[in-house]
């Protein structure tokens, strides 16, 4: 009876515990070096909650990060203590805006390969989900494509 009791409390108990987010266009820029940064676009169909980090096995330190435009027009880089993401709302970490800035990274990372991140969430808790690694041209599947990415002999002397 006991079993019972406890398997009735997990069906009832297991919407509560869903992850409410989906998460589109996962990537980390393809690097030889200890840096990266990873891009990601985050819709949560549950209450309003708020990412305040990130990590990985195969990295020492993830950060959030924004990239903003003085009144000259030059950017600046700086880290994020979080990012609110309200009910039925959307935020994109993407190239030349927020972003994860991926610190110490254990092995050189290649396009192609999946890496697992978990992203902290202040009320959801931990949730994993899968980046791929694309090549440093790459600016995210929206973006247009640059000369050089869709003609291969862009640039090539004959």
């Amino acid at each position: 009876m006991r079993h019972l009791i406890a398997f009735v409390f997990c069906l009832i108990a297991a919407p509560v515990f869903a992850n409410p987010f989906t998460f589109d266009d996962a990537f980390v820029r393809e690097t030889p070096m200890k840096i990266s940064a990873g891009y990601v676009t985050i819709t949560n169909t549950g209450a309003d909650d708020v990412l305040v980090g990130a990590s990985a096995d195969w990295a020492g330190k993830i950060e959030l990060h924004d990239v903003k435009a003085d009144d000259k027009g030059v950017l600046t880089m700086s880290p994020l203590t979080e990012l609110p993401i309200k009910k039925d709302g959307t935020e994109a970490l993407a190239p030349s805006g927020r972003h994860l800035m991926i610190y110490d990274i254990k092995t050189p990372i290649k396009a192609g390969e999946v890496k697992t991140v978990t992203l902290h969430f202040k009320n959801a808790g931990d949730v994993k989900t899968d980046f791929t690694v694309k090549p440093i041209t790459y600016r995210g599947k929206d973006a247009p494509v640059a000369a050089t990415e869709s003609d291969p002999h862009h640039g090539m002397h004959h």
